[in-house]
């Protein structure tokens, strides 16, 4: 029934929450210990490029979470898309970025880790940039439709249609919140990678 499927779905929503910030934790610390004693600059002198670092670094955080991960995904999509009424749009949408966000926040993790002084900043860099912004993002979103849509007298005709369709329609939306984290997941990478070719990272505090 539909209490149990609400149950269901608020549960996939605490785990994700739970292993995000294990995996936030972890990238955000990677590389921390090294630059700390300055063996990070002996490894930038191995014969790995600094693609391959990245991506064995990148690599490394994942395999910690790699299972439990895809499960707790698997599930959520289940959720989402076979349990839910066409109306629960924004639980779908905060699902989805929950799922999406395990392949922003390892990246942007490594990214903040390099660009960050402190292990802190970075923590709370990755979190607001790969979990909170798009949520935040489609909270002013919706709320801004449904603020035209309802309570504008008489209401603003472009923003009713777009709320009536989106009740119905869910894909665009979806695809827009998983675009998002694929680009931020893209530039948070590239400019890891650049940081560590130009030796531009910034040294841990001691």
């Amino acid at each position: 029934n539909r209490p149990n499927r609400q149950e269901f779905v608020g549960l996939q929503a605490i785990l994700l929450w739970a292993l995000l910030i294990f995996l936030i934790f972890k990238s955000s610390n990677s590389f921390q210990n090294e630059k700390e004693t300055g063996a990070f600059e002996l490894i930038l002198v191995t014969p790995l490029t600094e693609t391959k670092l990245f991506t064995a670094r990148l690599v490394a955080v994942a395999n910690y979470y790699a299972l439990p991960m895809l499960m707790l995904v698997a599930c959520a999509i289940i959720g989402v898309y076979g349990t839910l009424q066409p109306e629960h749009l924004t639980t779908a949408i905060n699902l989805t970025s929950l799922c999406a966000s395990f392949i922003s926040a390892p990246v942007c993790g490594l990214y903040f880790a390099m660009r960050c002084r402190a292990f802190l900043p970075a923590l709370l860099s990755t979190a607001g940039l790969a979990i909170l912004l798009p949520l935040c993002i489609w909270m002013a979103f919706s709320g801004l439709v449904w603020m035209g849509a309802m309570r504008v007298q008489p209401p603003i005709e472009l923003a009713l249609r777009l709320q009536n369709a989106l009740q119905t329609i869910w894909w665009p939306a979806i695809a827009t919140m998983t675009l998002y984290h694929l680009i931020v997941a893209t530039i948070a990478g590239r400019a890891t990678i650049n940081m560590l070719r130009t030796r531009q990272f910034v040294a841990s505090a001691t």
